[in-house]
């Protein structure tokens, strides 16, 4: 299957945060739709020419990846080092610009739906504090995201677990707006569970990055953020609307060859 053997990149790492390990793998012919179990997230890719590359991702289940925010900056961080300028991914129908700003990678996303809701029955006693604001993104299999006061009791937060599935179906999104101190850009934290779909707790998460970001300018108008992911592994990640675009960004480092 393989035209060149897999590379191993991480994504949304910094300071005390590991980020996320993906495996990457260029083809040059037609990407499959499904891949053996692994070890770790992999995605495969191959050149479509005009700075256009095409993408898929994989669980270590070896099953698509809607959309991987860490397997898609990796992607992006390798076609940016090769081809020396920004380009394009094509990720099933959707297309997704990159762009390389200092050591930050980014990648371009549609603004997210964001529908204020009342928090759902029982959600409140998974949560270590008062739900300041809930929003629903997506289909009932979408996300739930909601919004606390304080980082202390967001780290502090137990993982849901098999408690999550009885009461919703969506993927839970808990974020929190630091103090600032007129910190630019505007800090965040957050963590992302989805026990119902295989992620007890995921560690850096670049789709849940694009919500939070989104969440921010809604509701307190900050236009850039950087947010920790307060996993066990933990990332960096950062955040910027332009217009009705949302880009995520972090940092992607090379890993030494996995035997």
């Amino acid at each position: 299957m393989s035209d060149n053997p897999d590379e191993h990149f991480r994504a949304f790492y910094g300071e005390a945060a590991e980020g996320n390990l993906c495996g990457l793998r260029t083809m040059s012919t037609e990407l499959p739709d499904q891949l053996p179990l692994g070890s770790t997230t992999r995605c495969l890719t191959r050149d479509l020419g005009e700075k256009q590359a095409e993408v898929r991702c994989f669980s270590d289940q070896g099953r698509p990846i809607e959309c991987c925010g860490h397997g898609l900056l990796c992607t992006a961080a390798f076609w940016r080092a090769r081809w020396g300028c920004d380009g394009v991914l094509v990720n099933g129908a959707t297309h997704i610009p990159f762009r390389q700003d200092g050591v930050l990678i980014w990648l371009q996303f549609p603004y997210p739906d964001l529908v204020p809701s009342a928090l759902p029955k029982g959600i409140d006693r998974l949560l270590p504090g008062a739900a300041l604001s809930c929003d629903r993104v997506g289909a009932a299999s979408g996300y739930l995201l909601v919004e606390l006061e304080s980082p202390d009791e967001l780290a502090a937060m137990t993982p849901p677990g098999a408690a999550l599935k009885p009461l919703t179906d969506r993927a839970l999104l808990v974020y929190v707006r630091c103090t600032q101190n007129d910190a630019t850009p505007t800090p965040y934290c957050f963590r992302y569970f989805a026990p119902q779909y295989g992620s007890a707790e995921d560690t850096a998460t670049g789709s849940a990055m694009r919500l939070v970001t989104a969440a921010a300018r809604t509701r307190y108008t900050d236009q850039t953020i950087m947010a920790a992911q307060l996993s066990p592994g933990g990332g960096l990640l950062y955040g910027a609307v332009e217009g009705d675009t949302v880009w995520v960004g972090g940092q992607v480092q090379r890993e030494p060859q996995i035997e």
